[in-house]
């Protein structure tokens, strides 16, 4: 048996101790340019800093006995760094640094029933920020994970430990984290399955100074079973279980759910659905009290077509709500349908409308109720956020943080205000500012209080009408809807938090020109003393010529707001216009190399504040044999009111493989 052997000539062998693929490796230089002029009334700063890295790495792959057994691959860098800071009220500064960081990666028995793949990796380094003391930092990550497969039973099990340490800081401090997860799986044949997934994550923080410790644990476990029966399998019953409790930052949380949903399908015209969910949780309210919620909601649907042509729906649904210091019962029913029909010219319309009346009758001494970890996607700078609550929100209790955990706004919440991330209006309404940390598409958790009235019964009808016309496959679209409520009382005081009214009209309309895509859109929202409307027109060019690629999009949109005046304020009528233009652009060169150029301005006019944003970015990327070349430049701009910034980036990169 030989000791070593290549790993591309070994694997044509039996066995041996241990093989080796071919060393791979690569030496690089980076330049890293980052500057930022400020100006305040005309009072202007200047921070920049220069970075030249030199890095050498390889990898290698390997085998143990044979590639079956175990393989995998084993690579590491080494790196040196010098820093230059500037700063326009202090003398240059200048730092050098080393970097080394190794990762390993393997799987044992990946053609068994049971394969274990692993992975660790650790980095060592010493970081400089501007005029402050550097410290070093020193990051673990390792994992393991098991599989069990088998046609009965697929079961995966994992583990993984994170820990960052610092030393040289002015609090130095240790964090680890600890995340395993149990994931197990059945299928019988088309008639059931079943899902099992739980999940147990860990943070501490211990500091080594005096500094409190920081720490914070959650673990959920889900079950899932679905069983489909009847002849052709049409019918169905899912059942989930849902169990979480977390405690994090001084605040505990436990959260219990079951649902079960059956779907019946009497006819080849006729679906009915029932569904039933109990639902509690345990909390802190904002003022430190616990919360206690407990929630049995059930509704039913009966679903009727009629050929392609009409659909009439019938639902009644009833949520009863338990808290601690009261009770909430909610009755309601609806009917709608919607009509589709064929028309000539490959065009079709939908009309439809939806009815629905409920009443709610709540008991009880408590006026607040908090909401935490709300979650919603951000699509447009300057675009309302519509919280999910029928009542009276507190501007002063809404906290928004990142959902994404590798954010350090995941656990301390972004800034509140008209020059920070987003703004929050007495009535409770948040929006985005233009030009935040928060950006289009990130999803967000919010937290808030809902204001409650303690006795009250009421009744609301919702009603929701809409239609669509699509002509010449699809090259015309006009869809349009009005969306009311309104709420009655009936008994009781409404003093705490007044009811709701809203009516909503929408009217768009869309066409496809080639290449070209034009939208106008028009919306009217009144919601109780709020109303405001808006008028936007968008415009989107994408088309690949022979050898590149160009993308135009322009977006204008007038907002108009009415004045709101409520018993503790007054907020005048205004008028908000954001345009938002861009541009890319994709051009391959010498069949080498790729240039890339993108090109993005926003101006608002007329709100609290206004701003111009400006970005441009160009990148051109090249390979020769192996050589590989890469050059980015990238500058912003910000003017908001007095005040202006000028970002420059400027990144070089050189890799010679070998």
């Amino acid at each position: 048996m030989m000791i070593l052997l290549p790993l591309s000539k070994a694997f044509a062998e039996p066995r041996g101790l241990l093989l080796l693929g071919d060393l791979q490796q690569s030496l690089g230089v980076t330049y890293d340019y980052r500057g930022r002029q400020s100006s305040v009334n005309s009072q202007g700063t200047y921070t920049a800093s220069h970075q030249l890295e030199e890095k050498y790495h390889f990898d290698i792959d390997y085998g143990v006995l044979d590639r079956n057994w175990l393989n995998g691959t084993f690579s590491s860098d080494v790196s040196l760094e010098q820093r230059e800071f500037n700063d326009s009220g202090n003398a240059s500064k200048t730092a050098s640094t080393s970097k080394y960081q190794y990762n390993l990666t393997g799987v044992v028995l990946n053609r068994s029933p049971y394969p274990i793949s692993f992975h660790s990796r650790r980095e060592l380094s010493t970081v400089h920020e501007a005029y402050t003391p550097g410290y070093d930092l020193d990051t673990n990550n390792n994992g393991v994970r098991l599989n069990l497969l088998n046609n009965f039973l697929t079961t995966s099990v994992s583990y993984e430990k994170n820990s960052t340490e610092t030393s040289g800081l002015t609090h130095d401090s240790t964090n680890t984290q600890d995340g395993l997860n149990l994931q197990v799986a059945n299928q019988f044949r088309d008639t059931s399955t079943t899902q099992l997934n739980a999940n147990y994550y860990s943070e501490r923080t211990d500091f080594k100074d005096s500094t409190p410790q920081y720490t914070s644990k959650n673990y959920d476990v889900g079950l899932m079973n679905s069983i489909n029966f009847g002849g052709r399998q049409k019918h169905s019953l899912a059942s989930t279980l849902q169990f979480s409790e977390s405690h994090a930052a001084g605040i505990p949380s436990r959260r219990f759910d079951w649902t079960e949903s059956l779907h019946l399908v009497p006819g080849k015209a006729l679906k009915i659905d029932m569904t039933y969910w109990n639902s509690s949780s345990k909390t802190l309210n904002s003022r430190g009290s616990s919360q206690i919620d407990k929630s049995n909601t059930g509704n039913i649907a009966v679903t009727h077509r009629l050929f392609q042509s009409l659909e009439t729906r019938l639902f009644a649904r009833f949520r009863q709500s338990d808290f601690a210091t009261g009770q909430e019962n909610v009755y309601a029913g609806s009917f709608g349908f919607t009509y589709s029909k064929i028309l000539p010219k490959t065009s079709t319309m939908r009309i439809g409308y939806s009815r629905e009346y409920g009443i709610t009758d709540r008991k009880g001494t408590e006026s607040l109720s908090t909401v935490r970890d709300e979650s919603h996607t951000v699509a447009l700078y300057g675009e309302i956020i519509s919280l999910n609550t029928s009542g009276a929100v507190d501007p002063l209790s809404i906290s928004i943080r990142s959902a994404s955990i590798s954010s350090p706004f995941h656990t301390l919440p972004y800034n509140e205000g008209p020059l920070a991330d987003y703004t929050v209006d007495t009535l409770g309404r948040v929006t985005i500012t233009p030009g935040s940390q928060i950006r289009p598409g990130d999803t967000v958790l919010i937290s808030y209080d809902v204001l409650l009235n303690p006795n009250v019964k009421y009744a609301t009808t919702t009603q929701n009408i809409f239609s669509s016309l699509s002509l010449f496959s699809n090259r015309y679209r006009l869809s349009g809807s009005l969306f009311t409520v309104d709420q009655q009382l009936l008994s009781g005081n409404a003093d705490s938090a007044s009811l709701a009214n809203q009516r909503t009209a929408v009217v768009r309309l869309e066409t496809d020109r080639g290449d070209n895509t034009f939208s106008l859109e028009y919306d009217s929202t009144e919601q109780s003393n709020i109303t405001y409307s808006y008028v936007e027109g968008t415009w989107r060019y994408n088309h690949r010529f022979q050898t590149l690629t160009l993308g135009l999009y322009a977006r204008d949109r007038y907002v108009m707001h009415d004045a709101v005046t409520t018993a503790s304020s007054h907020s005048a009528a205004y008028a908000e216009n954001i345009i938002d233009t861009g541009a890319t652009y994709q051009q391959p060169l010498f069949r080498v190399a790729m240039l890339g150029v993108t090109l993005n301005y926003l101006k608002s006019t007329g709100g609290i504040l206004e701003r111009d944003l400006i970005y441009f970015k160009t990148t051109l990327r090249a390979r020769f044999n192996k050589l590989l070349f890469s050059l980015t430049s990238q500058v912003n701009w910000n003017i908001t009111g007095s005040m202006s910034t000028r970002d420059d980036i400027v990144r070089f990169e050189l890799t010679r493989f070998f």
